[in-house]
């Protein structure tokens, strides 16, 4: 698995950025676990699609900014 950043960053653009790495796991963990309680319950399931989305402070992230919060603020799963 190849993960960099955007050239805006310092990267070459390779790969998806940790930050999106992240939300990945976590939309993929709950595809899984619909997957699973769909068997367990004996349901159907055909297809199962999650949105996710994260929101964070850019310049604290990058620790630019000593008074902005770092990390997620927030994660919206559809």
């Amino acid at each position: 698995m190849t993960v960099d950043e955007p050239p805006e960053l310092g990267g070459g653009d390779a790969g998806m950025n940790p930050v999106e790495l992240i939300l990945v796991t976590l939309g993929t963990c709950r595809e899984v676990m619909f997957a699973a309680y769909a068997l367990f319950m004996g349901i159907k399931l055909d297809v199962c699609k999650v949105g996710i989305k994260g929101y964070f402070d850019l310049p604290g992230m990058l620790n630019v900014d000593q008074s902005a919060a770092t990390g997620f603020q927030k994660i919206s799963i559809t």
